[in-house]
């Protein structure tokens, strides 16, 4: 629950919440969601959900990555992975790599997962050859290790599992300071967090990240 609901919605929801003995949400921008609508809060917690930090990737694995997408050795890569639904923001994302291409010529955007804004993403990237769409992977674990930088884009996020996910695999993260990003992403620790939907500022926080290997392993 981010976000307004509806009247409906609210109705049903109250309905539910007056019953509900105890309120478990993955993050405190959830519980703040709830409290925006006029929601009836029961007793709450906040129990983040959890990644696997033991997994690693087969160095064959990883190179197969780039030898299938043909990435040069020497190409830094952005990876961002999710459903690609409009609340995800790869579009957003798509416009912030052309910013950062001004700075970072050689750069690869790789975007791995499957949903309904496929081909408008296709469009957008308009056959660029330095933007890959790697289709829905069961285990991303490769995806992760090969990148440089991870960008969780998001237009509205629970928590946020694929920063999660890229700070197990030792990688930065690039982000929206939206919704559970904003307690996922430790600003200047594990990540850089960007105003909401500022595509110029994203471009550019990718950019120094990718120009700072210094950064990018302390944040890692």
């Amino acid at each position: 629950l981010l976000g307004e609901v509806s009247l409906p919605q609210s109705m049903v929801l109250a309905q539910a919440l007056h019953r509900t003995q105890r309120l478990i949400a993955v993050s405190q921008a959830v519980i703040a969601s709830f409290e925006s609508n006029a929601l009836p809060l029961p007793p709450h917690h906040v129990v983040p959900n959890g990644v696997v930090t033991t997994r690693s990737a087969n160095p064959d694995s990883i190179q197969g990555v780039r030898n299938w997408f043909h990435v040069p050795e020497s190409a830094p890569i952005v990876l961002g992975i999710g459903r690609l639904e409009k609340e995800k923001g790869f579009d957003q994302l798509l416009l912030a790599f052309d910013i950062l291409r001004s700075q970072v010529p050689n750069a690869h955007l790789l975007i791995v997962g499957e949903g309904s804004q496929l081909e408008v993403l296709r469009g957008l990237a308009q056959s660029d050859l330095q933007v890959h769409f790697a289709g829905y992977s069961a285990d991303p674990t490769a995806y992760y290790h090969v990148a440089d930088v991870v960008a969780v884009p998001s237009r509205s996020e629970g928590q946020g599992m694929v920063a999660l996910e890229a700070m197990a695999a030792g990688r930065p993260v690039a982000a929206f300071r939206v919704g559970g990003l904003v307690d996922t992403v430790k600003e200047g620790v594990t990540g850089l967090l960007v105003p909401p939907s500022d595509i110029e500022e994203m471009g550019r926080t990718l950019a120094l990240l990718l120009n700072s290997p210094d950064l990018r392993r302390s944040m890692g």
